[in-house]
């Protein structure tokens, strides 16, 4: 199982105890959609996903390759796109916004934790750079 099929499929699980989950992502990751205004300094966002939210998430997909839906910022309908590699943490949380005091986050000790029965995605090929020699 790839780290994107495990991601998902924890999130999966998670949401299927009816809770709320908070998740945190980081924003500069390549094919994340997120509003600006809500990146933290650190580059990460925290993100509440669960199926019995106060304003539910629409059109809410785990897809194969991201999370998506339309979230609500400060009531405002936003559509979201969040890549599973993007995903640093995931936890429960309670009422006030915020991790539980008893909540695991689920990543980045996943792997650690599989021991070993996760195979990492690809990373995407970097092409490298020719070599140039000066001939006089």
């Amino acid at each position: 199982m790839r780290d994107t099929e495990l991601r998902r499929e924890v999130l999966k699980l998670m949401m299927d105890t009816e809770e709320v989950i908070f998740l945190v992502l980081l924003a500069s990751y390549p094919g994340v959609v997120i509003p600006k205004e809500h990146i933290t300094e650190a580059g990460t966002v925290g993100l509440h996903v669960g199926w019995d939210l106060p304003v539910p998430i629409g059109g809410l997909e785990l897809g194969d390759k991201a999370l998506k839906g339309i979230f609500s910022f400060n009531r405002v309908p936003t559509e979201v796109v969040v890549p599973w590699r993007a995903i640093l943490a995931l936890a429960y949380t309670d009422v006030q916004n915020s991790p539980r005091d008893d909540a695991q986050l689920a990543f980045p000790m996943l792997k650690d934790e599989m021991g070993g029965g996760v195979e990492p995605d690809p990373e995407p090929a970097i092409p490298s750079r020719g070599h140039l020699k000066v001939m006089n």
